[in-house]
């Protein structure tokens, strides 16, 4: 338990250089560096998408009550962002939809 307390740090949630190293230590893989800070920074902005305020200093982070990722065909993932709102907007259809 001493080692853990010597190597622990404080961490500041607001601090968004901070965040997505910790995110990037995590999900840092060959498929995800191939997108560079990308995926980090949608998976962080994905997660304060979804945080609620419960007062009292408590925050609930719920992504399968409140966020939802699908797959569309012909989409690009660089143009992809998570949206605060909750809406959802489908602006890539199939060719045979066009």
């Amino acid at each position: 338990m001493d080692v853990l307390e010597e190597i622990a740090f404080p961490i500041d949630v607001d601090d968004r250089q901070q965040m997505l190293n910790i995110v990037n230590s995590c999900i840092g893989t060959k498929f995800t560096t191939r997108f560079g800070s990308l995926m980090s920074e949608l998976a962080l902005d994905a997660v304060k998408a979804v945080t609620v305020d419960m007062g009292d200093g408590k925050k609930d982070i719920d992504i399968k009550k409140y966020a939802k990722v699908e797959k569309i065909p012909g989409g690009n993932i660089e143009v992809r962002a998570p949206r605060a709102s909750g809406e959802t907007h489908r602006d890539v259809y199939e060719r045979r939809q066009r």
